[in-house]
């Protein structure tokens, strides 16, 4: 009966450390309430220059699934708040400062809680420089945020669409 209790005091302050840590590592996300609407819109497939003194991030969605306004809605977020969303193969571009950078890519959907798949990624980003990141849908696991190199992510928004996206009222 003691080895019994042990293990259930155990394990509760594993789960308590759990959810610090979880909680910790979503900050890179923006508030869990907040929803997006998103719509596709044709792009001429061009990889835009950033701005002098500013680096440029695209977040690419990957959804094999799916040609045009379906597939899977991700928010992303960077430093602690939503920057935008995509939905399926579309993608978003935004300008950041030089420096460590936490970005979060967040399902949005009504099957499982939000905030529960998300997938986070930490990078130190150079001047000068175009960073790609795909973010995929992982059939049970949520989904997957993962830097791509230049020829990759070059081809992969010259293919997809614009995501145009609002925050829901």
């Amino acid at each position: 009966m003691k080895k019994l209790l042990w293990l259930l005091l155990l394990t509760t302050a594993a789960c308590a450390q759990n959810d610090s840590a979880i909680a910790k590592a979503r900050a890179a996300c923006g508030p869990v309430n907040v929803k997006f609407d998103v719509k596709e819109q044709n792009t001429d497939g061009s990889v835009k220059d950033p701005e002098q003194g500013k680096e440029l991030i695209y977040i690419i969605g990957e959804d094999s699934t799916c040609k045009t306004n379906c597939g899977f809605l991700a928010r992303i977020g960077m430093n602690g708040s939503w920057v935008g969303a995509i939905r399926g193969n579309s993608q978003l571009s935004f300008t950041v400062e030089p420096g460590e950078q936490h970005l979060c890519a967040n399902w949005q959907t009504v099957l499982v809680p939000p905030g529960r798949y998300t997938s986070l990624a930490k990078i130190n980003v150079e001047p000068g420089k175009t960073y790609y990141f795909r973010v995929a849908l992982v059939l049970y696991a949520g989904l997957d945020l993962e830097l791509i190199d230049s020829d990759e992510g070059k081809y992969l928004v010259a293919v997809s669409q614009n995501a145009v996206f609002k925050p829901k009222q």
